[in-house]
């Protein structure tokens, strides 16, 4: 019986630590203009665009920066 116990608590133990591992946090700041699509990608953030953005110039992101850019598309 006792062994059953701590198989069943080793089998939820395991079970929600790889729920939360295999679930990586995706925090992006919602963008919907130029401006702010540059400040976002600068400041090294990741950006989920809310609208179509029409770009008037080239961006450039910081070659140490973890971005990701998030169209919204299907």
């Amino acid at each position: 019986m006792r062994k059953k116990i701590i198989a069943a608590l080793a089998a939820m133990f395991i079970g929600i630590t790889s729920a939360l591992v295999a679930t990586p946090a995706f925090a992006a700041t919602t963008v919907s203009t130029e401006n702010a699509l540059r400040t976002a990608l600068a400041a090294g953030q990741s950006v989920q665009l809310a609208a179509d953005i029409t770009l008037t110039g080239e961006i450039e992101i910081p070659q140490s920066a973890d971005v990701t850019i998030d169209g919204g598309g299907t």
